[in-house]
């Protein structure tokens, strides 16, 4: 008990230290509680708050960078703004001689390149001081398969739009219509799907520069597996009751799972969890089911889960032509475990179809969860399968879940 002890006592002042040593390192002169005072502030200069880079002066910074204010009656400073946008003051990080800070955010509603100081007078001080805008990112899509006409929506962050430079959005060389782009946020941007010919990489360019090409591929055709319209595809051992069409396709036929699944730690809700795709039956009698180094690939499908799935974790492995289903009884056979409702609280339900991607790196568990340290080492059959073979934490709830699963491929790595 008294080693625990210790070893807490040493990490607080560890801890103590570190953020004392940064916030000296920002003024090593300054000493004494905060008291606000009179009078006008001086700004020196600016300069990052890493002490080994205190030789660095700035003129601008990038929104969320942190900057150190140099100079002298900053304790005078009540308020502080970058251009029109408030920033949050710490008085543990003010003193006579600096001052910590992060550049806001949020985008101004007039750039004019300059720090406002409010005075405890509310006297306004001015300091030439640049707000770098950050060129947008790409990190995700919703899904990748969307058909013509239908909602497109990416995820990434300094998605802004302006009258004199408006935000575009190019799929490899096309470039989406502006009247086609519905809904822009900072975080989001939801536009209308071409058809499927137009496919590629995706790039998003805003005044402040180009997110370059996502490693995702819109309306990637590569690597198909099955998408349940290309026949022949025979499914193993049947389970034609499965696949169907309806309002809910993405296009064509999708995969249907669907009935009573109950909790438990060693849980088999049967066939209708199940599909198996096996090489021998499909035209390919040896060999992979796809070109490429399996530990650089990635496996991908389409989901829409229509009825809230909350138990157990799909099961997805590769194994050799001729294994059957001997596989999913071996619980040392490595395989990728997809919970998503573990990650939501406890429950999962999607709105429209969404895109799963699993780096075959990835696929190294154990029946039970565990890490066997290696991915499988044969790739000429494919189960799918929910069922629990012993993972604690992947038990749930009791649930009669409907998922449609479309499109099954792995295509080279992103």
């Amino acid at each position: 008990m008294k080693n625990k002890i210790d070893t807490m006592k040493l990490f607080s002042f560890l801890l103590f230290t570190a953020t004392l040593l940064l916030f000296v390192a920002c003024d090593d002169d300054s000493k004494g509680k905060y008291e606000m005072t009179d009078g006008v502030p001086t700004i020196y200069y600016v300069r990052p708050p890493d002490i080994e880079k205190a030789d660095s002066l700035l003129v601008g910074a990038y929104m969320g960078e942190t900057i150190c204010l140099v100079g002298d009656n900053l304790t005078s400073i009540q308020e502080l703004y970058f251009n029109d946008i408030k920033a949050l003051l710490n008085i543990n990080f003010i003193t006579k001689n600096s001052l910590l800070v992060t550049v806001p955010k949020e985008v101004p509603n007039e750039k004019m390149d300059k720090m406002v100081m409010v005075l405890k007078s509310g006297e306004r001080v001015e300091y030439d001081f640049i707000v770098r805008i950050p060129a947008p990112t790409v990190a995700s899509i919703q899904c990748e398969q969307v058909p013509e006409g239908k909602d497109v929506v990416i995820y990434g962050d300094y998605f802004f739009d302006t009258q004199t430079s408006p935000l575009t959005i190019a799929i490899g060389d096309y470039v989406v219509p502006k009247s086609d782009i519905v809904n822009i946020q900072k975080t989001e941007v939801t536009f209308k799907s071409p058809a499927m010919e137009v496919k590629g990489p995706l790039s998003v360019t805003t005044a402040y520069g180009n997110s370059g090409r996502t490693k995702f591929v819109f309306h990637d055709d590569r690597g198909i597996l099955f998408n349940f319209d290309d026949y022949p595809m025979v499914p193993g051992w049947g389970r034609p009751t499965l696949i169907e069409t309806g309002p809910d396709a993405l296009s064509g036929n999708y995969m249907k799972l669907r009935g009573e699944v109950k909790a438990g730690l060693w849980q088999s809700p049967g066939e209708n969890f199940q599909c198996n795709f096996w090489g021998e039956d499909n035209g390919i009698p040896t060999g992979n089911l796809f070109p490429g180094d399996p530990a650089a690939s990635v496996f991908k499908f389409e989901v829409n889960v229509l009825e809230a799935w909350s138990a157990l974790p799909m099961n997805i492995f590769f194994g050799p032509q001729g294994s059957l289903e001997s596989s999913l009884w071996d619980d040392s056979v490595p395989r990728a475990q997809w919970i998503p409702w573990k990650a939501t609280g406890g429950s999962y339900k999607t709105n429209g179809w969404v895109t799963v991607s699993i780096p075959i790196a990835d696929f190294k568990l154990s029946g039970s969860g565990a890490d066997l340290k290696m991915i499988p080492s044969h790739y000429g059959s494919l189960n799918m399968y929910i069922y629990n073979r012993g993972r604690a934490d992947a038990v749930g709830t009791d649930c009669n879940p409907v998922i449609l699963i479309d499109n099954v491929r792995v295509v080279p790595g992103e």
